[in-house]
This record gives C-alpha cells, sequence and structure tokens, in this order.
C-alpha cells in the first residue's frame, strides 16, 4: 500500500546482467517479443470495480472543487512534514494515515478505499445506510470502498437514530437465572468461582 503513491517504470534487465540472481530470473520466458536492452513498460493501477464510473467522476469533481482536498493533495505531492502541528487544520485528521494515502486518477486514496470530500459525505451515508441492515452491514460496506476521518462514529450515530435499522440489529438471547437450593446447614454446599 505505501508503493500506490509511485508510478512505477519497469525494466527488463538480462538475467546474466543482474548481481544477484533470484528465482525469478531463473525463470524466464523463453519468446520474448522484443531482446532490445532497454524494453520498458509503465504500470497503471487499476479502476475501482466496486464504485460505479458515474460516481467516480462525482466524486474527481467534487474532489476538485473542495479546498481542504487540494490542500491534501498538495501535502502528499511535496511530502509530509514530520510534526503534525506543522500541516494546516483540514489536513491533520489525515496525519495519522499519511502513509498510505496517494493520489489516483484525481482521487485521494488510502489504500483501495477511496477518500470522499466532505460535500459527497452525506450522500455515501445515504447510500450505504439505504438496505437498513445496521451497524455492522453500513461499516462492511464502507470498509472495502470508502474512507473519511470518522467515518465510523458518524455510521454508527446513523445506525442508531434508525429505528428500521435497530429493529434488524442482533441481539443477545437473554440467560434466564437458575436459582439453585441453598444448605440448611453451613458446608451442606460448597461452590468455588474458577474464573
Amino acid at each position: 500500500m505505501r508503493s500506490n503513491r509511485y508510478a512505477f517504470e519497469l525494466t527488463w534487465a538480462k538475467g546474466s546482467s543482474l548481481l544477484i540472481a533470484d528465482t525469478l530470473s531463473r525463470a524466464a520466458i523463453c519468446n520474448i517479443a522484443s531482446s532490445e536492452p532497454g524494453l520498458t513498460k509503465e504500470t497503471e493501477t487499476k479502476e475501482r470495480s466496486n464504485i460505479p464510473d458515474a460516481m467516480l467522476e462525482k466524486l474527481r469533481a467534487q474532489t476538485s472543487d473542495d479546498d481542504d482536498m487540494q490542500v491534501l493533495i498538495g501535502i502528499i505531492k511535496r511530502g509530509w512534514p514530520e510534526e503534525k502541528s506543522e500541516h494546516p487544520p483540514s489536513a491533520r485528521p489525515y496525519f495519522d494515515f499519511r502513509e498510505t494515502m496517494s493520489i489516483e486518477n484525481g482521487l485521494i486514496v488510502r489504500g483501495e478505499k477511496v477518500i470522499v470530500p466532505k460535500a459527497m459525505r452525506g450522500e455515501i451515508k445515504r447510500r450505504l445506510h439505504a438496505a437498513h441492515l445496521s451497524t455492522d452491514s453500513m461499516l462492511r460496506r464502507a470498509r472495502r470502498t470508502v474512507f473519511w476521518p470518522g467515518i465510523v462514529a458518524e455510521i454508527k450515530q446513523m445506525a442508531d437514530a434508525c429505528e428500521t435499522c435497530q429493529q434488524s440489529k442482533p441481539r443477545n438471547q437473554k440467560e434466564t437465572l437458575i436459582q439453585h437450593e441453598t444448605g440448611q446447614q453451613p458446608w451442606v454446599k460448597v461452590g468455588s468461582d474458577i474464573f
């Protein structure tokens, strides 16, 4: 995930020119299309298949319009200062996640998740909440696709305020109390709490 912020350039090298032989150099492909020594290929990041294209375009547009997101993009491109206090207030909540953040096709991503600008957070929460499947399901859906600081607390608050979510929430079965008989004299019944 730390390497997501870089665009790598891969270069093929002949096995005999490698300083340290490894397993992959011994399993070379026999029919290489071009045997030129400067054969290079630039890797491209995969598109997010779990978010619809229309939503990705909307997120890109909102990211480019959001001043806080633009400040964050600038910090990611320049590099993060050592101290949290050296950041603008809008970027401080992201300081703890700085190692996993990168820019990808106009979006800020944290690992595999897209960071949602403030203007889109309400819509994303409504989409997550549409099925009324309680906090755990909403969090599971969110953890695969989107992120912003405080997302867990906001989703829990939304689910706690929804009556339908509360009805579908799993409930623990109440264990009925089984009363034991007490002895009539001392030491008739002896018990020990093992744990």
